[in-house]
């Protein structure tokens, strides 16, 4: 019996060798399953970093269409800002070009009126001088007819009447 339980040197090297095979054999097959598993999956992670890169160069497109847009419409608005700016220094000159002849046509005006101001005032002036060479000329005539009234006192009174009698004989002819 114990010769048919006893393994002999070949056997037990033909035991290892069978196992070597087997695990051999088992590692070639996990190998091939394992590859093919990560083959597989390999391309389902490829199919998806595909589906993930066409997003993301959607995404990109869609990116690039809005900052191209975005690029018109700053480009627009910086135009409509120089011709609205451009449009405020035409007003704006010609805002002040009215205002500048407004000023003169002002200042023209106002020297005019002070010019007809002083001429009147000068007439006045002048008037007023007249007025008092009047008043003395009237003041020594009436000294001087005071003075000759009393010296003719009678002779004046009768000059009245004489005066009268004469306009009659110049308005009769």
């Amino acid at each position: 019996m114990a010769e048919s339980n006893a393994a002999t040197k070949e056997d037990l090297q033909n035991m290892v060798l069978q196992l070597t095979t087997l695990i051999k054999d088992t590692a070639n097959d996990l190998k091939i399953d394992i590859t093919a598993e990560m083959d597989r999956r390999f391309d389902g992670v490829n199919k998806n970093f595909a589906g993930v890169n066409e997003r993301f160069d959607g995404v990109n497109k869609n990116f690039e269409d809005m900052n191209n847009r975005f690029r018109r419409a700053e480009r627009k608005q910086q135009a409509f800002q120089k011709e609205v700016e451009n449009q405020f220094h035409q007003l704006r000159g010609m805002v002040e070009n009215r205002f500048d002849l407004s000023q003169k046509y002002t200042d023209e005006k106002v020297v005019k009126e002070i010019r007809k101001v002083i001429t009147m005032l000068d007439g006045q002036a002048g008037m007023a001088e007249n007025l008092k060479i009047e008043q003395q000329t009237l003041g020594v005539l009436q000294s001087d007819l005071e003075a000759s009234n009393k010296s003719n006192g009678a002779a004046i009174k009768d000059l009245d009447r004489r005066v009268t009698v004469l306009e009659e004989k110049v308005l009769d002819t």
